[in-house]
């Protein structure tokens, strides 16, 4: 009896690393919050959106500035008419929109390695390199085999 249960302990001892989850199964997408704020640029001051009408040299008053946040140039960035999207099936673009609509102000979503590219490559068209740099670093992505010359930002 003894030797069935040392047996049967074994067995057990030896099976566990089986029964662990499967290795070769796909990690589900980290989650990204939207609503977060972008980092601030070189400069030290946050990109912000304009939400008032814009004074008569181009430039947006002081009172009409809101910070800008991840959602508002994600968004921004999917709806703007790039020179190439004319060459854009009505698919592609309906894609985009849909996208803009599942991430809009969204406090947590899981994105799949296409959409997160979509999503880069589109900021990365549609604005400036400030806005670009805050918000690759907001999304936690840089370009391939590249250096970071500060640490990746990590909201608080």
């Amino acid at each position: 009896m003894r030797l069935g249960r040392a047996f049967f302990a074994a067995l057990l001892l030896l099976s566990a690393p089986a029964l662990a989850a499967d290795p070769r199964a796909p990690t589900p997408a980290p989650t990204i919050d939207f609503t977060q704020l972008l980092p601030p640029g070189p400069d030290g001051k946050a990109p912000f959106t304009c939400v008032a009408a814009h004074l008569p040299d181009g430039t947006c008053p002081e009172t009409g500035r809101k910070p800008m946040t991840l959602s508002d140039a994600a968004v921004s960035a999917l709806g703007t008419d790039l020179p190439e999207d004319r060459a854009l099936s009505p698919l592609a673009k309906f894609q985009n929109d849909d996208l803009a609509r599942a991430i809009y102000n969204n406090h947590a979503v899981a994105l799949s390695p296409e959409n997160l590219v979509t999503i880069k490559d589109r900021i990365g068209k549609a604005y400036g390199s400030t806005v670009v740099g805050s918000a690759w670093r907001a999304l936690g992505v840089a370009p391939k085999g590249y250096n970071l010359l500060i640490p990746p930002y990590s909201p608080q």
